[in-house]
């Protein structure tokens, strides 16, 4: 099964930020992105794995540099952009 790397920041309740690299479930695909269109609260585990996550507005460059490694690329905006599916 193949899966797409996304990277996922929002706040906690409590206003703490996070962010989280989630590899979505191809059938969860189109549900996911309903989600964040409707600003929908989730579970992320829910929509696949959670590779990575930590409490701060972005993440740290080795894990993007892993992910670069496995074939991902970045927008102007620092938001990851999947050139491959990984599974």
């Amino acid at each position: 099964m193949t899966k797409n790397i996304e990277l996922f920041c929002a706040r906690t309740r409590d206003g703490q930020f996070f962010y989280a690299y989630l590899a979505i479930k191809p059938e969860k695909y189109m549900k996911y992105h309903a989600y964040l269109a409707m600003r929908k609260p989730m579970d992320l585990k829910e929509f696949g794995d959670i590779i990575e996550c930590g409490f701060c507005s972005k993440p740290d460059m080795t894990m993007r540099e892993r992910l670069e490694m496995l074939g991902n690329q970045y927008d102007m905006n620092g938001c990851l952009v999947p050139i491959r599916k990984v599974g």
